[in-house]
């Protein structure tokens, strides 16, 4: 596993001295109205470069920009995984996949998926409806993972409207379960949201890894895929995977974008 760092500072909620102090330390990354600085993997001196940027905001009192409290800074810590850290990890929640379907993000009144005719093209194996983590496959997937004995596996019609030259002839499927996981250990939920929503705290990083009780997995049973017991995000529930299902994913190249859950001994 690898680190991405980034931090902009606020000139207008920052005091002048410390935030000309702040562009000082590299000239390039002052902006217009803010100061912006990322350390991509493995560039360490950019990395030294924003944790003392970011020491000298808090040594000064200024406020993180956290959720919903505005302040003068936003520090970004985010995990990069590798594949060995995908391959090791027990279980596995899936993130937005690569393919991206844009604008689609609706259902019909039988709850079915829609994608446009000229978006559902032949050549696309795996998909997400941008921005919602729901996830849509082709026939042929659909038909691999099925033969896979997955526990739990479960799969939504999608309806395809209009009609283009460029479009599949077989089906899309969304894929989905019928099962539901116990709540995360460190999922919290959002305040004045309409419908329950939830994050997942990890810190210090961005983006947080789901964790779950032993005791509390073992009550559900042995499972293949599942569905977040938290609406996450865009207030929709994301699916978990199994190792075991990743690495069938990986030997018949379905390739899944997907970061570590923990499982915590209690």
């Amino acid at each position: 596993m690898k680190l991405f760092r980034s931090i902009s500072v606020s000139q207008r909620r920052t005091p002048i001295d410390l935030y000309e102090s702040i562009c000082s330390l590299y000239p390039t990354s002052r902006k217009s109205d803010f100061f912006f600085l990322e350390a991509k993997p493995g560039d360490e001196e950019s990395g030294r470069l924003v944790e003392r940027v970011l020491a000298l905001c808090k040594e000064q009192g200024l406020k993180e920009t956290r959720g919903e409290t505005v302040g003068s800074y936003v520090y970004g810590l985010v995990r990069i995984y590798d594949a060995v850290d995908l391959k090791e990890a027990p279980l596995l929640l899936l993130l937005i996949q690569r393919k991206m379907f844009q604008d689609a993000d609706q259902r019909d009144a039988a709850g079915r998926l829609w994608l446009p005719a000229t978006k559902a093209k032949s050549s696309v194996k795996v998909g997400s409806i941008y921005p919602k983590p729901w996830i849509v496959v082709s026939d042929s997937v659909r038909r691999t993972l099925e033969s896979g004995n997955l526990a739990s596996l479960a799969f939504g019609e999608v309806c395809i409207k209009g009609k283009s030259i460029h479009g599949s002839r077989e089906p899309f499927w969304e894929l989905k379960s019928h099962l539901s996981l116990p709540k995360m250990v460190n999922s919290v939920p959002f305040r004045d949201c309409p419908v329950e929503t939830y994050g997942i705290e990890d810190e210090p990083y961005r983006y947080g890894e789901p964790h779950y009780r032993r005791s509390e997995l073992e009550k559900v049973g042995s499972f293949d895929i599942a569905q977040t017991f938290e609406r996450l995000g865009m207030r929709e529930h994301a699916l978990v995977v199994s190792q075991r299902f990743y690495r069938y994913c990986l030997q018949n190249k379905i390739r899944l974008e997907a970061m570590p859950a923990r499982i915590d001994p209690e």
